[in-house]
């Protein structure tokens, strides 16, 4: 248990600053959601017809799930979860990614050293480790 602490405890370390403004950027979002929400539906009235619209539409049902109510909060929550939910995915996703492909040193140098290496084709000839320039005669 020790280990996993100290193992989670690097990783935050090393990923303060992403985390940071990710978690950031998603508290902006619903922050701005909830106000740019009040501007455009404003009375409870319009609200109710977008609901009853989406209650109506079984694909909105499906990827945002039943509306709680026509309150303001209620309705920015139905809004904007979706949005949230992606990007908490996509923020977890970029996180193991990073994690979990990153090469060994030992690795990294002997894939640098066959680079360096002319590459032989299945046919046996030799292709040029530098570009080649084609010029044109005057």
């Amino acid at each position: 248990m020790r280990t996993l602490v100290t193992l989670l405890l690097q990783r935050l370390r090393r990923d303060r600053l992403q985390l940071l403004i990710w978690i950031v950027g998603i508290a902006l979002l619903a922050l701005f959601s909830v106000s740019a929400v009040e501007k455009t539906y404003g009375d409870p009235a319009g609200r109710e017809n977008i609901l009853q619209l989406a209650v109506a539409n079984p694909s909105i049902l499906m990827l945002r799930g039943t509306p709680e109510g026509g309150g303001l909060d209620q309705f920015v929550f139905f809004e904007i979860f979706t949005f949230i939910v992606v990007l908490a995915g996509l923020m977890n996703t970029f996180l193991s990614v990073r994690h979990s492909r990153a090469a060994p040193p030992a690795a990294r140098t002997a894939w640098r050293r066959l680079q360096s290496q002319p590459h032989t084709s299945s046919v046996g000839s030799v292709t040029p480790s530098a570009p080649l320039r084609l010029t044109t005669s005057t």
